[in-house]
């Protein structure tokens, strides 16, 4: 794929409503953590913690083909983000 195109590649162009969406995505990751830590006294979450059929989130939808399954939570974390098809970080800040 290198030197391709991004229609050539198949990825779309993030969009600010994508954006949006996959802060979303963060955001809601980050409160279910959020429970995770409350409720076990982890010291750190990860997607298999809070993503499933028996846990807080079913599943996460992958806006524009970000990966959530490498995120870590640590209760001292500042943001949490991913990366988008065509390469754009997604930063989400965890409100202190």
């Amino acid at each position: 794929m290198a030197g391709c195109i991004l229609a050539a590649c198949g990825a779309k162009r993030t969009s600010d409503a994508d954006i949006k969406a996959i802060q979303g995505n963060l955001r809601q990751y980050h409160a279910a953590a959020t429970m995770v830590f409350l409720e076990t006294g982890k010291d750190k979450v990860t997607y298999a913690d809070v993503v499933g059929s028996d846990k807080y989130i079913r599943s996460i939808a992958p806006v524009n083909g970000e990966n959530y399954t490498d995120l870590v939570v640590k209760p001292d974390s500042r943001s949490l983000s991913v990366t988008t098809a065509d390469g754009r970080q997604v930063v989400w800040l965890i409100p202190q």
